[in-house]
């Protein structure tokens, strides 16, 4: 595709905005911290699916996980994306593709409100992604991997004491 002064515009652009000072930011502030360990330490146990911490999938994954579900503080997170128009008119072919992240950390009338989303990528362009969109998700899962491989050290304001995150 070729601008009127013959200029090439890229097919796509990919905006990534880093998770891990966020998450870390998180934890330095002593009253969203203790709310960070909520689903371990302030969720009810008594067989009722009131937050994710209470679905089977969440306990398999801890048995599955050990090390990682041994830490409290560990942040559980949620990926969703989905495309749209951000001219309104849907017979223009570009469109935008925002990835954004849910701490599922957090109680649940927390988990979805916007102080905690976090937009990861936006993926710019002319054309719709289709199946290429893990392509574009490599850089956050980079990030992931090296928070799940390497950890990284955080301050936790409520308790005044660092961890690996």
């Amino acid at each position: 595709m070729k601008l009127a002064c013959g200029n090439p515009v890229p097919v796509k652009i990919l905006r990534h905005f880093s998770l891990v000072h966020r998450l870390k930011r998180l934890y330095m502030s002593s009253k969203i911290a203790p709310l960070m360990r909520w689903h371990a330490e302030g969720c009810q146990k008594d067989g009722r699916l009131r937050h994710l911490g209470d679905a089977y999938a969440w306990r398999h994954f801890d048995n599955k996980y050990t090390k990682f579900a041994s830490g409290p503080p560990n942040v559980r997170l949620c990926l969703s994306s989905n495309r749209f128009n951000p001219y309104g008119n849907m017979s223009t072919q570009y469109s935008i593709w925002p990835v954004i992240l849910m701490t599922y950390n957090l109680p649940p009338w927390l988990c979805v409100t916007q102080p905690y989303l976090f937009l990861s990528l936006l993926i710019p362009g002319p054309k719709c992604l289709g199946n290429d969109i893990n392509v574009f998700l490599e850089t956050l899962i980079d990030e992931l991997m090296e928070l799940w491989e390497l950890s990284v050290d955080t301050y936790d304001a409520s308790k005044d004491e660092t961890f690996d995150l």
